[in-house]
């Protein structure tokens, strides 16, 4: 059995003030072509189909006719689509029987019985293969506290849901993938703080692998726009994002997974990319500098190809004047301005400082501090021998100490 995992297309988003549908369109024409070569026999969407709670019409539009589409060139193909934290649940969920009559599966609430429990069979889907072959889906919409209430004991209480779920989906004797839109602990994301560990994304708490069966046939997930896989193991990963959604995202490679499943209920996985239409640019400089930048740019009509620009302003002190400034500067170039961030030229003293040290200028032999400057300047490299011998001949003929 074939399958596509993808997540997070954030559709509606406005980025920095721009609008994204024709990008957006652009990269759901790819997965399109994608689901064509490669004949999958579902397609899985692991949350985040909006990127808020109430899209635009043309956001909700764009998401509908992509469904119709890939449902009229393949009718056989199933799909089966989860709730994630930016969207609406309810919204999501309203044409879900319609939407289950054209075979696409739509779980966006954890459905609860008379008696309050949750209703696990209606996380459950059961997708058909070619050939006959068949494979339990468990999708887990965006998880919040009162879908696991009821709940008691010791253990987790999000651990014993995932667990009475699972353990439902097995009982039809089918290799399961498990769907689920969260962030399990040491999953890798870039942020503003390069190199920092996080345990929460907001005020969302991590939540730990071992809350999922290892013995899964293939884990699909959600929420983390880095494609990855998880733990170490080849069959837990997160899809990524069609596009990327910040800066920080830039260098991310972008596209879907497709999950091959064997006989024996073993996933083998591929990462097919998608290439974002407009690309991700960041300079940095003084404000001339900057200047002469834009001034060099193309003249040309803005369409949805058009780079964004983040500018990377070199100065001691804010300008909240710049970014109108810089604004007209780019009026009529085929760029599209995203914003300008204040980048401070630490002094010397703090560098010193920033390194863990606190030792001023004046504690520093001027052998020390022309050793850190070259550092400083030639991308981490050593002052080479030769010109240390040359500074210290420098220093005698000086008499410096």
């Amino acid at each position: 059995m074939r399958l596509i995992h993808t997540a997070d297309w954030h559709l509606g988003q406005r980025f920095f003030g721009w609008d994204r549908i024709d990008e957006q369109r652009h990269a759901l024409i790819q997965l399109k072509e994608i689901l064509r070569k490669t004949e999958a026999d579902a397609l899985l969407v692991a949350g985040d189909i909006f990127d808020t709670v109430n899209p635009s019409s043309e956001a909700e539009r764009l998401y509908y006719n992509f469904l119709a589409e890939i449902r009229q060139e393949n009718p056989s193909l199933e799909v089966v689509i989860t709730a994630g934290n930016h969207d609406s649940p309810y919204r999501l969920n309203a044409p879900a029987s319609l939407l289950h009559q054209l075979g696409i599966k739509v779980v966006s609430v954890v459905q609860k019985t008379a008696q309050g429990i949750p209703d696990y069979s209606s996380l459950i889907h059961v997708i058909k293969g070619k050939g006959g072959s068949s494979t339990t889906c468990l999708s887990l919409p965006y998880l919040r506290p009162g879908d696991f209430s009821f709940l008691s004991g010791e253990e987790n209480k999000m651990a014993q849901f995932i667990d009475k779920a699972y353990k439902e989906a097995l009982s039809l004797n089918h290799p399961v993938v498990i769907m689920a839109h969260l962030y399990i602990s040491g999953a890798s994301f870039k942020s503003m703080e390069e190199g920092k560990v996080y345990d929460t994304i907001g005020n969302e708490e991590a939540v730990s692998l071992s809350f999922f069966p290892s013995e899964a046939t293939y884990i699909a997930l959600g929420h983390i726009h880095k494609p990855q896989k998880i733990g170490g193991y080849s069959h837990i990963r997160y899809a990524g994002s069609l596009l990327p959604n910040s800066f920080t995202e830039k260098d991310y490679t972008h596209g879907v997974l497709q999950v091959d499943i064997d006989s024996r209920g073993h996933a083998e996985t591929q990462l097919l990319e998608i290439e974002p239409p407009a690309k991700l640019q960041r300079v940095c400089g003084t404000e001339e500098t900057l200047k002469k930048y834009l001034l060099d740019l193309p003249e040309k009509a803005i369409d949805y190809k058009a780079p964004y620009l983040q500018l990377l302003l070199e100065s001691e002190e804010p300008r909240p004047d710049l970014l109108s400034l810089f604004r007209t500067e780019v009026r009529g170039k085929y760029v599209r301005l995203a914003n300008i961030v204040l980048k401070k030229k630490p002094s010397l003293n703090n560098k010193l400082h920033s390194r863990g040290q606190n030792i001023t200028l004046k504690e520093r032999s001027p052998l020390e501090i022309a050793q850190l400057v070259y550092k400083e300047n030639n991308d981490g490299s050593e002052l080479p021998e030769d010109l240390i011998m040359l500074f210290k001949k420098v220093e005698d003929s000086l008499q410096i100490k």
